[in-house]
C-alpha cells in the first residue's frame, strides 16, 4: 500500500519539479502494487489531491515571502523565481481545476481578487495573480490570456488588470497590462485589450490591433430602428455589417471621404409671387447654412467622375441649431430611390451599376 513515505516523495517531486525525484517516487509506488486496482486508484487519487493542496499552499507562502506584491522595484531574480513557482504549480495541479469554483479559490489563495460566480476556463498560467482583479459574474473563455507583466526591450513591464462585473473575455483573447474592462463588456474571441486601455461599459469589442466597439448594450435603440419592419431591418443590418467591414479595411470613411465644405447664408427673395405662406421659407428670411460637396467612392480627388453629391444643413437664425438637412445628387436620375436599390447598387460592378441607373 502507498505509505506516508510514498506521499513524501510525490510532494517533493511536485515541489521541486526535478525529473530524478519524479522517477524515484513513481518507481517506489509501482514496485508494490496492491491487489485491488480500485483501492489503488482511489488511494493514488487521494494522494495526488493531497499533493496538490500542499503544493498550492507552499506556492502561496513562497510567492508572498519572495517580496512585497505592491513593490514595483522588486529584483529580477525574485520576480523570475516567483514566476517559475506560480507557473509550475499551475501546470502540475491547478490547471485540472479549470472551470470550477476551486480554481477561483486557488487564485484567491495566490492573491488575486476574484468575485462571486465567476467562470474561469482553461486560461494561461498567471505569473502574478495579485495584479489581477475580477468582478462578480466574470467569464474567461477557453485559452484566454491575462498578462499582467512581460519582458520587453524597455525591461520588465507590468501593471494591474481589472475585469469588472459581468464582463466576458472571449476564447483565445488577450488582456495586456494596465487594461480595464468595465462592467458588462464583451471582448470577442481572438481579440486584444491593449496596454493601458479602457473598454467602455456595455461595449462589444472585436479586433486584434485596435479593438473596435461594434455595439453598446447601454445605448438605447433609436425609435426609428425599433419601428422598422423585419425586411427593412434585415437590409439595414446587412448594409451596416458590409460598411463596417469595409471601413475597418480601408481605415477611413467609406462613402464621400474626399470633399470640400463651406459656410454661408440662405436668403429668400423679399417678394416671391405665388409662394404660399410658410413658417420657415417666408419672404425676406435669412438662415445660416453649411454645405459639403463630395464624390461617392473615389478617395483621391473630389472632382473625379463619380456619383457626386452634396449635403446642406440649414441652421436657425439665433441659436444655430439645425432646422433642415437636405441631401443632393448630381445626374439625370437618382440611382437609389429605395434602400434595396442602394444595396443592389453597392455590391454590383460598374457595368451593372450603369444598367441599374438606366432602368
Amino acid at each position: 500500500l502507498p505509505s506516508l513515505q510514498h506521499l513524501t516523495f510525490i510532494c517533493i517531486s511536485g515541489s521541486l519539479h526535478w525529473i530524478p525525484f519524479t522517477l524515484v517516487s513513481y518507481a517506489t509506488i509501482f514496485t508494490s502494487l496492491p491487489a485491488d486496482p480500485a483501492f489503488f486508484a482511489i488511494a493514488l487519487a487521494i494522494s495526488y489531491f493531497a499533493h496538490g493542496l500542499i503544493l498550492c499552499l507552499f506556492t502561496s507562502i513562497l510567492t508572498r515571502l519572495l517580496g512585497d506584491q505592491e513593490n514595483q522595484t522588486q529584483s529580477h531574480l525574485k520576480i523570475w523565481l516567483s514566476h517559475r513557482i506560480s507557473i509550475a504549480c499551475h501546470l502540475r495541479f491547478a490547471k485540472l481545476l479549470s472551470g470550477t469554483e476551486a480554481f477561483c479559490i486557488y487564485l484567491r489563495l495566490l492573491g488575486a481578487k476574484v468575485g462571486e460566480h465567476c467562470s474561469i476556463r482553461a486560461i494561461n498560467p498567471v505569473a502574478e495573480p495579485w495584479m489581477i482583479s475580477l468582478g462578480a459574474g466574470v467569464h474567461l473563455g477557453d485559452f484566454s490570456r491575462l498578462i499582467p507583466g512581460f519582458y520587453s526591450a524597455a525591461g520588465y513591464v507590468r501593471n494591474k488588470i481589472s475585469v469588472e462585473d459581468n464582463s466576458v473575455i472571449g476564447s483565445q483573447s488577450l488582456v495586456l497590462p494596465g487594461s480595464t474592462v468595465e462592467k458588462d463588456v464583451i471582448l470577442g474571441a481572438l481579440s486584444i485589450a491593449p496596454m493601458n486601455s479602457v473598454l467602455q461599459r456595455g461595449g462589444v469589442y472585436i479586433g486584434s490591433q485596435n479593438p473596435t466597439m461594434i455595439k453598446n448594450t447601454m445605448h438605447a435603440l433609436d425609435e426609428r430602428i425599433e419601428e422598422m419592419d423585419a425586411k427593412y431591418k434585415k437590409i439595414v443590418g446587412n448594409l451596416a455589417a458590409n460598411l463596417a467591414a469595409t471601413t475597418l479595411k480601408v481605415r477611413t470613411r467609406y462613402f464621400h471621404r474626399i470633399g470640400v465644405s463651406g459656410k454661408g447664408y440662405l436668403k429668400l427673395y423679399d417678394d416671391i409671387k405665388g409662394l404660399p405662406d410658410h413658417s420657415m421659407f417666408g419672404p425676406g428670411r435669412k438662415y445660416p447654412l453649411i454645405i459639403r460637396h463630395s464624390n461617392s467612392l473615389s478617395a483621391d480627388d473630389d472632382a473625379r467622375i463619380d456619383a457626386r453629391g452634396a449635403s446642406v444643413r440649414i441652421l436657425s437664425e439665433g441659436s444655430g441649431s439645425p432646422l433642415l438637412d437636405l441631401t443632393l445628387k448630381t445626374g439625370k436620375a437618382f440611382y437609389a430611390r429605395t434602400i434595396s436599390d442602394f444595396a443592389t447598387w453597392l455590391v454590383c460592378g460598374l457595368p451593372a451599376r450603369e444598367e441599374h441607373v438606366k432602368r
